[in-house]
C-alpha cells in the first residue's frame, strides 16, 4: 500500500540544473496540514514542443535534418493533435513531438527551426513558446498555489532548515482533493532610496560620487555595515520564522536588484537568494511581442453605449439590469474559439454542420466605418476557448458554493480571493483576443465578441420597451430603465424590482445560454449627468427595499485633483438631492455656502490644493507648482521641496492676478505664506474654476425649475432646433451650453456680483431698498 504526503504549495520555482548533467529540474516548496515546511524536488520532466509534418515526411530522414542544424532531442514522437488556428472540422494532423532534457537546447531548437529552413522544408513549430512549468501543471492538473499528493517511500531527509525534503518524479505528483488551506508565514522588507537626479531609484547606478563620500569615512569596504545588517537581519529572520515568502513593493525588480547591484560595485558577496534583472530585461522576458504584418491595426468597433437621457430622476426609479459576464457569455454562446473559425472554404457549408455568422464594421483611424467583415464559426462542437470559460465560470460556481458552507474567516477570505480569481480569468480571456503582445490574439474573435455585445445590449432594449418599459441609458452589459408604475419615489421600488425580475425570467427564455440578464440595482434618487457619469441612492436587495448605498461614477466627487472646498458643496448638493429630494433646498444650500466662501468663513484648509513635484517639465513655466517651488527656493534655500514631494497651494489675490495674462503659478502660494502674509485667497478663482462647472452640471438639468427661471414655454427646444440647422452634430452640446448659462445667471452670477462689489468696495444694489427701522416718538 502506497502512502502519500498531502501539502499546500505556496511556491514553484524550476530551471536547468547546473551540474553535468543540466537536467531540468523543478522545486515546490510549501506547508503541510500540520504547519512544517516541506519541499519537494521533482525530476524527469521533459520539456517539448512540436512540428507540424509534410507529406512523405518520415522519423529517419527529420532526425537527419535536425543533426545537421545542430539540434539533438532527447526524444522524438509522431503524434496526431489538432491545429487550433480554423476551423478543419476538428481534424487530427500529423505531428512530431520533440523532447528534450533542458530548456535551453529547446529554446535553441525552436529558435534554429523558426528562423532557418530544415533542407528544403521550413517546418512551423507550435507550442515552443509555452513555459515547461506551465505545462507541468497542466499535464499533472494540479493548481500553482493548491494542495498536491506525492509518495512518502521517496521522502528523502537532507540536511536543510526545511522540515520535510523530498523528492520524486513527475508522473508521481497527483492533486490533492482534499481542502488543506494552511496559514503561510510572510517576511517582507523594503528599502527607502533617495534620487539624485529625481528619476524614480533604480538598482543600478553610477556610484561614483557615493564612492567619493565613503572613501573618506570607512577604510575599507567591509566597513560598511548596512550590508551586514541587511544580509544577517535577512537570513535570520528567514530561519527564525521559517519564511515562505519575502513580499515588498517592487521588491523583484527594485530590492533585490538594489541589494545585489550595490555589492557587486563594492566587491562584497552576493546575497544568495536575490536575482539580477533589469526593468526592459525583465519586459523581454515577461512579454514576447508578436510580430504585425503592416497595415494590421484592431479597428473594430468596442463596447455600445446607448444615449443617454439626461436629467434627475426625483419621482421615478431608475432600475439597472446587467448581463452576467456578457463577453465570457457571448464567447460561449456563439462558440467563438480560434478552431471553429473559418478560415479556409474547403470546410465552409459541411454537410451535416451548423454555422453562426456574425458581422462587424471595420473602422479606420477616424473611428469612421469602412467595410464590414463576415464571420464564420461552425457550432456542432463546443470550442476550446468556450470549454476553457465554461470550466473557469463551473469553478467559479463551486467556490461560492463552497464559501457557503466556510465559517472561518481566514478560509472564506480564501475561498473569496479564488472565486474572484476565476471571474477575473474568465473576463479577461476577450482581452486575450484583442491584445497584440498576447498569444491567443486574434483580432476577428474579439471583433465578433464585442459585435455580440452589442447586439445583445439592443436586444435587451427591444424586449424592455415592448413591456412598457422606458430605457434611459445603456453601457457595456448594463441597461437602465424606467418601468411603468402608478406610484412614485420610494414607494415604486418594490414594483419597479419585481417588473425587473420578471422581465429577466422572460427574456432569458427567448436568449442562448449562458446569458442571464440579471436586476443588479433600482437607482433612487438619480441624476443622469452624461455617459459614464452619474449618481444615485442604489437599491441592491429585494428583500430589503428600504436599504440603500450612495453609488457614482464619473463625478467630480471622484476626482482627487480639486481643493476639498469643491467636494464639500458639491457633495452638500448631492445629498440634499438624494435624501431630501428638494430642489430649491439644494439651491439655498449652494448660495449660502458660497456666501460664506467669499465672506471669508471658510478655512484654509478647504483651499488648498497639492500636486506632486516632477524632476522634468516640458515648459516648466507653464506648471504651477513648478513656478511656486522655485519662488519658494528663492525665498529659502535651505527649504526647497524636494523631487516627488506634494505641493500644497492656495490661489490669492495678488498684484499680479490683476493682470490680463496672469499665469497660474502667479496666482498661488503655499498656505503657511498665505497665513504668514495674511494673504486673501482668491474667491472668485474657485468659484469660477472649480465649483461653479460640476454644480452647473447638474443644475442644467432641471433650469425650467430654478426659482427666477423667466424664458417662455419651449424656450430650449426651439434653441435646439436652431442649432441643429447650423450644425447637426454640435447640436447637443450647444443646447447644454445654454442650459448651463441660464444655470450660471441664475445660481452664481448673484453671487460674483456681491464678490465683485466686495473687491472694488463698493456696495451692494440690494442695501440700498432695504427698510430702516421706524423710531418711535414717545408721547
Amino acid at each position: 500500500m502506497v502512502i502519500y504526503a498531502e501539502f499546500q504549495v505556496i511556491t514553484w520555482f524550476a530551471d536547468d540544473l547546473r551540474d553535468e548533467s543540466g537536467q531540468y529540474t523543478i522545486k515546490a516548496f510549501g506547508r503541510s496540514p500540520e504547519g512544517s515546511a516541506v519541499s519537494l524536488t521533482v525530476t524527469g520532466y521533459k520539456p517539448f514542443f512540436y512540428i507540424k509534418l509534410t507529406s512523405g515526411a518520415t522519423l529517419t530522414s527529420l532526425g537527419e535534418h535536425l543533426r545537421t542544424m545542430g539540434i539533438y532531442p532527447c526524444g522524438m514522437t509522431a503524434v496526431k493533435r489538432k491545429d487550433l488556428l480554423g476551423f478543419t472540422n476538428f481534424q487530427e494532423f500529423d505531428f512530431l513531438k520533440l523532447s528534450f532534457n533542458e530548456v535551453r537546447s529547446l529554446r535553441f531548437a525552436a529558435k534554429a527551426l523558426q528562423t532557418k529552413p530544415c533542407g528544403k522544408v521550413r517546418y512551423k513549430t507550435y507550442e515552443s513558446n509555452v513555459e515547461p512549468l506551465l505545462r507541468f501543471f497542466h499535464e499533472a492538473n494540479i493548481d500553482p498555489v493548491g494542495s498536491i499528493r506525492v509518495p512518502v517511500c521517496n521522502a528523502v531527509c537532507l540536511k536543510t532548515h526545511i522540515g520535510q525534503d523530498m523528492e520524486c518524479k513527475w508522473s508521481e505528483v497527483k492533486p490533492s482533493h482534499s481542502a488543506i488551506v494552511t496559514r503561510f508565514l510572510v517576511m517582507s522588507f523594503d528599502l527607502e532610496c533617495g534620487s539624485l537626479d529625481g528619476d524614480f531609484p533604480v538598482a543600478k547606478k553610477d556610484f561614483r560620487r557615493v564612492a567619493q563620500v565613503l572613501a573618506d569615512t570607512f577604510a575599507t569596504w567591509s566597513d560598511i555595515s548596512t550590508y551586514g545588517i541587511f544580509a544577517r537581519t535577512v537570513r535570520f529572520l528567514g530561519r527564525a520564522t521559517d519564511s515562505e515568502r519575502c513580499l515588498g513593493e517592487a521588491l523583484f525588480t527594485f530590492d533585490h536588484g538594489e541589494t545585489t547591484r550595490k555589492l557587486d560595485k563594492l566587491t562584497i558577496p552576493r546575497v544568495s537568494f536575490a536575482s539580477q534583472v533589469e526593468p526592459k530585461a525583465l519586459a523581454d522576458i515577461c512579454i514576447k511581442v508578436k510580430e504585425i504584418e503592416e497595415g494590421e491595426s484592431p479597428t473594430y468597433e468596442g463596447a455600445i453605449v446607448l444615449e443617454p437621457q439626461c436629467g434627475m430622476y426625483l419621482d421615478d426609479p431608475v432600475t439597472v439590469l446587467d448581463y452576467a459576464s456578457l463577453y465570457p457569455s457571448s464567447m460561449i454562446s456563439e462558440n467563438l474559439s480560434h478552431d471553429c473559425l473559418v478560415m479556409d472554404p474547403t470546410y465552409d457549408n459541411l454537410p451535416g454542420e451548423t454555422y453562426v455568422e456574425i458581422v462587424y464594421d471595420v473602422l479606420d483611424d477616424k473611428k469612421n466605418k469602412t467595410s464590414q467583415t463576415v464571420c464564420r464559426f461552425a457550432q456542432s462542437k463546443q470550442g476550446l476557448i468556450p470549454r476553457t470559460l465554461m470550466r473557469l465560470l463551473d469553478a467559479r460556481k463551486a467556490t461560492r458554493s463552497k464559501l457557503k458552507e466556510v465559517t472561518d474567516p481566514f478560509q472564506r477570505a480564501i475561498l473569496d480571493g479564488l472565486q474572484n480569481a476565476y471571474k477575473v480569468t474568465a473576463n479577461s480571456l476577450y482581452g486575450q483576443m484583442g491584445s497584440r503582445t498576447s498569444q491567443l490574439f486574434l483580432k476577428d474573435i474579439a471583433a465578433c465578441t464585442t459585435a455580440t455585445g452589442r447586439l445583445m445590449i439592443t436586444k435587451a432594449k427591444s424586449f424592455l420597451e415592448a413591456r412598457g418599459a422606458r430605457v434611459v441609458y445603456g453601457d457595456t452589459d448594463s441597461i437602465f430603465c424606467v418601468f411603468p408604475s402608478p406610484l412614485k419615489g420610494a414607494a415604486a421600488i418594490p414594483s419597479s424590482m419585481q417588473q425587473a425580475i420578471e422581465a429577466s425570467e422572460a427574456f432569458k427564455k427567448i436568449i442562448k445560454r449562458p446569458h442571464d440578464l440579471e436586476l443588479d440595482k433600482t437607482l433612487w434618487p438619480f441624476v443622469l449627468l452624461s455617459k459614464k457619469r452619474y449618481v444615485g441612492n442604489a437599491y441592491e436587495d429585494p428583500k430589503h427595499p428600504e436599504k440603500f448605498v450612495q453609488k457614482s461614477m464619473g463625478i467630480v466627487l471622484k476626482r482627487r485633483d480639486n481643493a476639498p472646498i469643491v467636494k464639500k458643496i458639491y457633495g452638500g448638493v448631492i445629498d440634499i438631492l438624494l435624501n431630501r429630494q428638494d430642489l430649491l433646498e439644494s439651491c439655498r444650500y449652494l448660495r449660502t455656502e458660497l456666501l460664506r466662501l467669499i465672506d471669508g468663513d471658510c478655512p484654509l484648509e478647504d483651499l488648498i490644493v497639492s500636486k506632486s513635484l516632477k524632476f522634468e517639465y516640458k515648459d516648466p513655466t507653464r506648471i504651477a507648482h513648478k513656478v511656486l517651488v522655485e519662488r519658494m527656493a528663492e525665498r529659502d534655500p535651505g527649504n526647497r521641496p524636494q523631487i516627488g514631494d506634494r505641493i500644497p497651494y492656495v490661489y490669492c489675490t495678488t498684484a499680479s492676478t490683476s493682470k490680463k495674462n496672469c499665469l497660474q503659478g502667479e496666482r498661488i502660494e503655499h498656505p503657511e505664506f498665505v497665513r504668514t502674509n495674511r494673504l486673501i485667497p482668491d474667491y472668485h478663482f474657485y468659484i469660477t474654476n472649480q465649483i461653479m462647472k460640476p454644480i452647473l452640471q447638474i443644475f442644467a438639468l432641471v433650469c425650467e425649475q430654478l426659482e427666477g427661471f423667466d424664458k417662455p414655454r419651449g424656450y430650449f427646444e426651439r434653441e435646439h432646433v436652431k442649432f441643429q440647422i447650423k450644425n447637426m452634430e454640435r447640436a447637443d452640446s450647444k443646447l447644454t451650453e445654454l442650459r448651463e448659462k441660464v444655470a450660471m445667471e441664475l445660481l452664481f452670477q448673484p453671487v460674483l456680483g456681491r464678490l465683485s462689489n466686495k473687491t472694488l468696495s463698493r456696495r451692494d444694489i440690494q442695501e440700498f431698498f432695504k427698510s430702516k427701522p421706524v423710531k418711535r416718538i414717545r408721547t
